[in-house]
């Protein structure tokens, strides 16, 4: 799958593939910018964290403190 890379020269933008080597295909400068994607992503993380607390030892570490 080839990639769209700016020139840091030239500004022109190059479709390379992998393997291909870096470089402009306009003016040979070796130095390429990714351009970056128009698309927006949304990610959706849903925790669920369930915390079950002993109330027995609970209240022992308390009492233990309270000490």
């Amino acid at each position: 799958m080839p990639c769209i890379y700016i020139c840091g020269e030239c500004g022109s933008e190059n479709e390379i593939k992998p393997k291909e080597p870096i470089k402009c295909k306009d003016c040979t400068y070796r130095i390429m910018y990714k351009k970056r994607t128009d698309k927006s992503m949304n990610i959706n993380i849903d925790i669920d964290i369930d915390i079950d607390i002993d109330i027995d030892r609970y209240r022992q570490i308390q009492s233990l403190e309270i000490d």
